[in-house]
């Protein structure tokens, strides 16, 4: 609150326009400047009133602190009423204009006499915390999310595709990432689902260039960035034991990564080879590559399948209502305790 008997001894007296004639000529305030001490009478107005319908739901719609920096404007401490405002709005220097002030609607002062000047304290407390020099930028050390991580391994992925031996250097995003565990798994409770937002697939010539990759600083830059940036990561090599056709990186689609789960390598290709033909023949692939991690990586997973169809009618269609992908290609895997974990991508 400002005064205790503020609302009392003093009008409201809002910051007048400049007059029209002289704002035709040029582009700046449409306000005059206020005096200080007018601005310290307004603060002081606003009351000791209980509950700040300013606040509330029909008030100002984030929320801003307005009786904590009425009362401070009201005492003269224009930089912690300033801090005050930055705590829930960051950009008061727009909403101090162009706001229809709801929160002056909704003042309880207004419901007997003029509501407090709440627009134009706000705008008054940005205003003098430029022109006093106490608002500069803030920027994070480290930019989080995921728009952040797409970027970090974009550019690490156009530095590592100059390297000799890098084939290509892609970045993919999740697109749709199915819920729940499958038949299998839900027996397994201790092996961790894969959920990964993002990809970053090297392929790569021969296991030098693997080796060459990791002892490169954009893969350390790479790895940095994954420990900053993401909750969980996985970094693997590995090698291409199966190939219906390769995957077309070059222009956007629908991506998939199948993140396998199973006791025995062995069965988990058998099932692979056994169930391709119904993706042949069911959605028109015809490419995939099957990746199998080195044995000293430590996955979880026992292989991994990449392909890629046109267009999301190719695949979607018959994974939701084809009874046989449910009687064929689910019921081979439960039956081979082999779990398909899959992710569709697109390129970041």
């Amino acid at each position: 609150m400002g005064k205790a008997t503020g609302f009392i001894e003093f009008e409201r007296k809002v910051v007048p326009y400049r007059d029209a004639t002289e704002r035709m000529k040029d582009f700046g305030e449409i306000f005059t400047d206020p005096p200080e001490k007018q601005l310290q009478t307004q603060g002081a107005r606003c009351m000791d009133c209980g509950v700040p319908f300013c606040q509330s739901g029909s008030g100002c719609p984030i929320d801003n602190l307005i009786p904590e920096w009425n009362d401070l404007v009201y005492r003269g401490r224009w930089r912690q009423a300033l801090e005050r405002l930055h705590l829930t709005n960051n950009f008061p220097e727009f909403t101090g204009r162009v706001c229809p002030a709801p929160c002056e609607g909704a003042c309880v002062l207004g419901i007997t006499d003029p509501a407090v000047t709440i627009k134009n304290i706000e705008n008054a407390i940005i205003d003098r915390g430029f022109a006093e020099g106490l608002v500069k930028p803030e920027p994070p050390d480290q930019r989080p999310g995921k728009k952040a991580a797409i970027g970090a391994l974009k550019g690490a992925a156009k530095s590592l595709s100059a390297m000799d031996g890098v084939l290509d250097a892609t970045v993919f995003k999740t697109w749709i990432a199915p819920p729940g565990r499958g038949e299998y798994l839900k027996q397994r409770p201790e092996v961790a689902i894969a959920r990964y937002d993002l990809v970053l697939l090297l392929e790569l010539e021969n296991a030098d260039t693997a080796r060459a990759v990791r002892a490169s600083d954009d893969w350390a830059a790479i790895l940095d960035a994954a420990a900053k940036l993401a909750r969980k990561s996985l970094v693997l090599s590995a090698k291409n034991v199966r190939r219906m056709g390769s995957v077309d990186h070059s222009r956007d689609g629908v991506f998939l990564f199948n993140y396998f789960y199973a006791d025995n390598l062995a069965q988990n290709l058998a099932i692979w080879e056994y169930t391709a033909g119904w993706f042949q023949d069911q959605t028109g692939l015809d490419n995939s590559t099957l990746l199998v991690p080195d044995a000293d990586q430590g996955s979880d997973y026992m292989v991994i399948n990449h392909c890629r169809w046109d267009r999301a009618r190719d695949i979607l269609p018959s994974l939701i209502f084809k009874k046989s992908f449910k009687q064929f290609v689910l019921a081979n895997c439960n039956a081979n305790r082999v779990a398909p974990i899959p992710i569709l991508y697109r390129l970041a």
